[in-house]
């Protein structure tokens, strides 16, 4: 059953870690003022303080991740407000800012960047060895082109350190699961270092297969590697080349059956998989020239995903899918930026080059009859896609006066894509065919604001962005003339107001925001009559927009006591136009996995004799599951703790991630839902030195 939180729960939790804030009572020491550390973050592609970038930017850091027990980017959105994840398997995560993004894609839409480079690769947010991620939200077309138009993620890794480091963790948890990680990092000379860092998971999964009566249907195992040689013979000149290697091998099996609750329970027949691997080098080389810094990132990704998934989600024989995508993609980015304190400017070229070779089949089992279908039927499909993306970007951020700063950016993409696709079946009703086709796009993103710097450490500012998500081909169908016709980009444009002060002496951090956003040209699902498998094309038929608020705080009440709270609340997120067949208009329903508000709080608490205690908390409010609506996940609580002892270089811990048992839906594919992590308890130690 359910479990419902009461809005008492949330009071008793906020007045737990917010009295001490707002008490008469000041903890911090006279002789030893204590304030917050600055963040600095790279969204505007260079190196800046958080608090000065115009736009609302959640950043988490290793510390945090570290205390929090984050290691997906699925814990991390508890963390940031009108952030949603849609976990379509163990390792697949669709990202929604703000409501944008929640559509079905057709290939993946990549928005999560590491080290500078947007990586093709479902498994990227196992979070090894990283110093911090940055959630951008909004449209971030200027600076990061194609496929930001509803924000993007940035994760940032370590780098070597200027002695020699290193750590080890063992975590063993519920379900049979266990973690191991361990990074070291060391001069070698007096100009080069290195740092090197492993991870290993494997895992029963939490779900129970009713047909096969077994836990382990949904077992998974994962190896993660990442290097980094850094040269640096003096503080003008760096070259970087790190490489970043991954593989995972995982069941299938964590549908419930269709039109049911949430359930931990399947009751597939075909427990299915889902693996895939990554190798990824990129190589870095920064150069400060005096008047002019030179930026060169050149990247070269290989990269797998593929299942086989039982799709009628029973105990019956009926229907299941295999498919399998490899992605090949190089890129190469250099930019140039200068500048002083008043006026900062920067230049940009960016070339991609990026094959996706995809291969999908449909296969009805020995009880296909009940879907009107004979057994052995299967249709296929097989296809390659070419993309070749130009860009030029620049920005300047100028102080017109002393309290008036100015941003403006723009971007100029071109990108052209060609298919080769090819289908076969043994079906004589569905057409077989050969496609041979090819598309050019253009898109200009443009993007300003203005910040009012009205006191020390504290800004109020107004800006106005676009982005795009690419035009693409529906390869992955199996039918002719679902794939036949190309869709164009799609584009958002985000109005954002906000505010960012840092007070009480540097010991409160405030930010909050207000935002409205424009959908237009939408990608979306329209009723095709020449489907049989999925009778649904892709479209620019649909518009949309979202508009609500965000607020961020964190303060540090005495050294070693950190508190943190956030809240997000959509005023509207729904269609302003989409019919979906002749009969159905989607228009004023809700825009798929966007939850209507999200609460965070938390605090950490660490003393110099090694105590430790963390708790967090997170409410997310009401979302649907499909864009007619017809499914939801109401709103839910999930609560984690953590309790240890830090000493010298040991620490050890104790810990718990959803102690309400809160059974909630991750996604929903066609009427079948995939539950979240139940109640987990793991005991965490460690070494540092």
């Amino acid at each position: 059953m359910r479990r419902v939180f009461t809005i008492g729960r949330l009071g008793i939790l906020a007045a737990t870690l917010l009295a001490p804030l707002v008490s008469n009572t000041v903890f911090a020491s006279e002789e030893e003022p204590i304030q917050l550390d600055s963040v600095v973050v790279s969204a505007q592609k260079f190196r800046t303080d958080k608090q000065d970038v115009p736009s609302n930017i959640s950043v988490v850091d290793s510390k945090t991740m570290q205390d929090s027990g984050v290691d997906n980017l699925e814990g991390l959105s508890a963390l940031a407000p009108n952030i949603g994840i849609s976990k379509i398997d163990t390792y697949s995560t669709q990202v929604v800012f703000r409501g944008i993004g929640g559509m079905a894609n057709m290939n993946k839409v990549w928005n999560i960047n590491m080290d500078g480079v947007a990586i093709p690769y479902v498994g990227l947010d196992t979070f090894l060895d990283v110093d911090r991620v940055e959630f951008l939200r909004g449209s971030q077309g200027a600076l990061y082109g194609r496929n930001t138009h509803a924000g993007a993620v940035n994760i940032v890794t370590k780098d070597p350190g200027s002695s020699a480091n290193g750590n080890v963790t063992l975590n063993y948890e519920s379900f049979n699961t266990l973690k191991a990680r361990a990074a070291v990092g060391s001069p070698i000379n007096d100009v080069a270092s290195y740092r090197m860092a492993v991870a290993y998971k494997r895992s029963d999964g939490y779900f129970h297969n009713e047909y096969y009566d077994k836990n382990d249907t949904n077992n998974n195992e994962q190896f993660t590697a990442r290097g980094k040689v850094l040269l640096q013979a003096d503080d003008k000149s760096k070259l970087t080349l790190g490489m970043y290697a991954d593989k995972y091998e995982s069941a299938f099996d964590s549908y419930g059956p269709a039109n049911g609750d949430v359930t931990l329970n399947t009751e597939n027949n075909r427990r299915g998989h889902n693996d895939g691997y990554l190798l990824s080098p990129t190589l870095t080389w920064e150069k400060d020239f005096g008047a002019v810094n030179v930026t060169s990132i050149s990247n070269y990704s290989r990269s797998n995903y593929n299942y086989l998934q039982d799709w009628d989600f029973s105990r019956f024989d009926i229907m299941y899918s295999t498919y399998d995508e490899d992605f090949n993609t190089l890129s190469q980015e250099l930019r140039f930026n200068g500048g002083s304190d008043e006026f900062k400017w920067m230049f940009g070229l960016f070339g991609l080059w990026e094959r996706i070779d995809t291969k999908t089949n449909i296969l009805f089992g020995d009880d296909a009859a009940a879907s009107g279908m004979s057994p052995g039927d299967h249709a296929q499909q097989n296809s390659t896609v070419n993309s070749y993306i130009g860009s030029s970007f620049g920005q300047i951020v100028y102080r017109l006066f002393p309290s008036i700063e100015l941003t403006g950016a723009v971007r100029f993409d071109y990108e052209r894509k060609t298919l080769d696709w090819k289908n076969k079946t043994n079906l004589d009703y569905v057409p077989t065919g050969k496609l041979d086709m090819s598309k050019d796009w253009l898109a200009l993103s443009p993007s300003a604001s203005i910040a009012w710097l009205f006191a020390e450490k504290q800004r109020v500012y107004g800006s106005i962005a676009r982005g795009f998500k690419s035009g693409d081909f529906n390869n992955v169908m199996v039918e002719v003339p679902l794939v036949e016709h190309a869709v164009d980009p799609e584009y958002t444009t985000t109005y954002e107001v906000g505010y960012k002060g840092r007070l009480l002496e540097n010991r409160l951090e405030l930010n909050a925001a207000l935002f409205y956003i424009d959908w237009d040209n939408m990608q979306v699902d329209i009723e095709s009559t020449e489907g049989m498998f999925n009778p649904y094309q892709k479209m620019n038929a649909g518009r949309a927009h979202s508009s609500g608020m965000e607020l961020e705080a964190r303060a540090l009440i005495m050294p070693g006591w950190e508190v943190f709270a956030s809240l997000g609340y959509m005023f509207q997120y729904e269609f302003d136009e989409f019919r979906k067949d002749a009969t159905t208009d989607l228009s004023g329903k809700k825009l798929p996995f966007t939850n209507a508000y999200t609460v965070g709080l938390g605090t950490v608490f660490r003393t110099e004799s090694g105590f430790y205690a963390g708790v967090d908390s997170s409410i997310s409010g009401r979302k649907y599951l499909v864009e007619d609506n017809s499914l939801k996940q109401n709103a839910y609580m999930l609560l984690n703790a953590k309790i240890g002892y830090e000493k010298d270089n040991w620490d050890v811990y104790l810990y718990g991630r959803n102690l309400l048992d809160e059974r909630y839906a991750t996604t929903a594919f066609s009427g079948a839902k995939r539950a979240g992590e139940p109640l987990v308890v793991g005991v965490q130690c460690g070494y540092t030195f």
